[in-house]
């Protein structure tokens, strides 16, 4: 029994000794000051009780509670007996989705407390882990079209114990509707269950680096202090600057779609 205990306060002791040692690293490398500290998110409505809405009218300098209106909850998209459906090719669905916003926050700001980043976003139709980027629905959400400010009464840009908001959006659907299975930049998509991803981003997309060819740097080629990138490659729509400094959210969609040969729900309509 005595030898037990021996041998269990020689194992701590050892452990105690090994988490003292410091063990150098020499492929360590100081990068550049911090130019982007406020993330950018995503933004959506909380569901307010008529206890809320008062209270929130009772405090100064409130008129109403302070959130956005005319979003669409992420998560599965589905209405009761209005399915989704896949149309003959001259027809397009009158169960689409009607117009709706994607809202979007960043804190960074100028000495003028004007916003500093510019926020793009991009639509990727069911994602997968193979390393490409299905960028889709750019004929409702161009990666190219910056998110634009929101004007806000006092309500939002006083909200108590926050900075600013800066609040953006995108406004998708507002010259049709959005036909999520007939209309991916002109083409329908296949029957079933879809995942569509929402990425927003501060900086530029990602344009590839040049990789440290040496043994003891691990990371992206670096001169002068700036990263090296292949410019001779388009950036990658879709994907964040992660190594320039940019922040991102993500958010998805789920919904399905139906073939209008097989079911009575169908409302397709001639284009």
């Amino acid at each position: 029994m005595r030898a037990d205990r021996r041998s269990r306060r020689a194992f701590f002791a050892l452990t105690l000794l090994g988490a003292g040692c410091i063990i150098p690293d020499s492929g360590i490398r100081l990068l550049a000051e911090r130019t982007n500290p406020g993330a950018v998110r995503l933004v959506q409505p909380v569901a307010l009780t008529p206890e809320v809405i008062e209270a929130c009218k009772a405090v100064s300098p409130l008129s109403s509670c302070p959130t956005p209106q005319r979003t669409l909850p992420f998560g599965l998209i589905e209405i009761p007996d209005r399915p989704f459906c896949i149309c003959p090719s001259n027809q397009r669905d009158l169960n689409a989705l009607a117009e709706f916003h994607i809202f979007v926050e960043d804190p960074d700001v100028g000495p003028d407390l004007e916003p500093l980043d510019v926020i793009l976003g991009a639509l990727l139709l069911d994602p997968t882990e193979d390393g490409t980027v299905p960028v889709a629905y750019e004929n409702y959400l161009s990666t190219s079209q910056p998110a634009r400010p929101v004007p806000l009464g006092a309500a939002y840009n006083n909200a108590i114990d926050r900075p600013p908001p800066n609040l953006k959006q995108w406004i998708l659907g507002s010259e049709t509707r959005v036909d999520l299975c007939n209309n991916n930049n002109g083409a329908p998509i296949s029957p079933g269950l879809h995942t569509l991803r929402i990425v927003v981003t501060d900086r530029p997309w990602y344009v590839p680096v040049a990789e440290a060819d040496t043994d003891y740097e691990v990371g992206p080629e670096l001169q002068d202090g700036a990263i090296v990138r292949q410019f001779d490659q388009d950036p990658i729509r879709g994907v964040p600057d992660l190594p320039g400094g940019a922040t991102y959210d993500t958010a998805a969609y789920v919904f399905r779609c139906l073939d209008a040969a097989q079911s009575d729900l169908c409302n397709c309509v001639p284009l």
